[in-house]
């Protein structure tokens, strides 16, 4: 097993860091992704080539294309209501990731619970979600000024920038629900992130005041670990 270098680790999604670590990039993997879109099967197999990927999703093809669908192994299609997820096997995966997806549930924990069965023993759950700062975060678009709603483009910054933001979940709630059906939590927290905090401070947070001020809209993806927007859970199966 190869294990991953200080360059690939910083600049990896905090969501694979644990993963690359421990298992390395060379590893073969077993991975389960919650909510797939936005190229997730090719992100994934970048920093794992030798994955086997799995994707899930609400939407079969949300913002994926034709090298997406050629990476991802096998898909599971799930229903808004959390139906569905009993078709994934038990005690299957390596890596089950649920990035920035719970908080679009409207019963999220028992879903957690079910997806706590794909795992392995030994298996790494990451979960990440808006942290409860974000209610009190600037707004990605002045919708007073502008008379527009926050779009893919400008991003999210305050929690109900999303109007399919639907649950705030927490730290302390993620953990107590993994914690009885024999999870250890290795991390709870904002993602340590120094890279993207500093360029979040030096870089993105003064182009985008300016952009703000002059146009009445911010990109507020880049600006998350500097305003510390994000939570998230990551724990092992034991």
């Amino acid at each position: 097993m190869a294990k991953a270098g200080f360059m690939t680790l910083w600049r990896a999604p905090h969501k694979f860091r644990y993963a690359l670590k421990y298992r390395g990039s060379d590893s073969p993997l077993k991975i389960l992704d919650i909510g797939c879109g936005n190229h997730g099967p090719t992100i994934a197999k970048h920093y794992f080539p030798n994955a086997e990927y799995h994707g899930v999703d609400i939407i079969q093809d949300y913002n994926q294309n034709a090298d997406d669908h050629a990476k991802m192994d096998q898909f599971f299609l799930v229903q808004p209501d959390g139906s569905g997820y009993e078709q994934i096997p038990d005690n299957a995966y390596d890596l089950i990731v649920a990035s920035h997806v719970i908080e679009h549930m409207s019963d999220p924990y028992s879903v957690l619970r079910t997806l706590s069965s794909k795992a392995k023993p030994g298996g790494i759950f990451y979960i990440s979600f808006p942290s409860e700062r974000s209610l009190h975060l600037p707004s990605s678009v002045d919708r007073e000024r502008t008379g527009t709603i926050p779009t893919a483009a400008t991003g999210t910054l305050n929690f109900c920038d999303d109007d399919t933001h639907t649950f705030l979940p927490s730290v302390r709630e993620v953990a107590n629900v993994l914690l009885p059906v024999g999870f250890r939590i290795v991390y709870g927290g904002p993602p340590q992130d120094m890279v993207r905090f500093l360029s979040g401070m030096f870089v993105r947070a003064p182009v985008e005041w300016l952009r703000y001020k002059v146009l009445g809209y911010r990109r507020g993806k880049g600006l998350w670990a500097y305003y510390g927007f994000e939570s998230c859970v990551c724990a092992v199966k034991r």
